[in-house]
């Protein structure tokens, strides 16, 4: 427990992260993602493996809609998975992915904390392959001003989800 303790309090860990830290330069020369689109079923999306394969997966969508989109880093990422950008607009996002047809019941308060930490965004939305949401979600989003799509944005190549954040 001793070589634990000395291990832990030897990482260096910032205590504050700039917000141009995560994104800085990302949307004028960045590095891009190269990865092709391949479009998921519902029985597909509740089969990723990692939550982090669900954040990846709604990075392709969105850039396959034309959108730029950077993943924040897994550490630190103050609530937001990933910013998207078009044109003008620029949307935090918090991923949920679910492992069945469940009703979602958090990840409203994580990407409203996250906009208290990051400069210059249009829309928070809060993106899962849960078929709902609870109403507790729905009015907190409502209240904050909070997109919601679930999964039915999610199918048919996402242009539900495209339309729904070009808005």
């Amino acid at each position: 427990l001793t070589k634990k303790r000395q291990l832990a309090s030897s990482l260096l860990v910032p205590t504050e992260l700039n917000p141009e830290d995560i994104y800085g330069g990302m949307f004028e020369g960045g590095v891009k993602s190269e990865r092709l689109f391949v479009e998921r079923s519902e029985n597909e999306l509740y089969e990723l493996e990692t939550g982090e394969d669900f954040e990846k997966y709604i990075a392709d969508l969105l850039h396959h809609h034309g959108f730029e989109v950077r993943l924040t880093p897994r550490s630190w990422d103050k609530g937001c998975d990933l910013v998207a950008r078009l044109g003008h607009r620029k949307i935090l996002i918090q991923c949920k992915q679910v492992r069945s047809d469940s009703v979602l019941n958090r990840g409203v308060n994580e990407i409203v904390a996250a906009s208290k930490h990051y400069a210059g965004w249009s829309a928070k939305a809060l993106i899962t392959n849960a078929k709902n949401v609870t109403k507790a979600q729905e009015h907190e989003a409502l209240a904050s001003d909070v997109q919601i799509h679930t999964l039915s944005s999610l199918l048919n190549a996402g242009t539900e989800l495209y339309q729904g954040l070009t808005e």
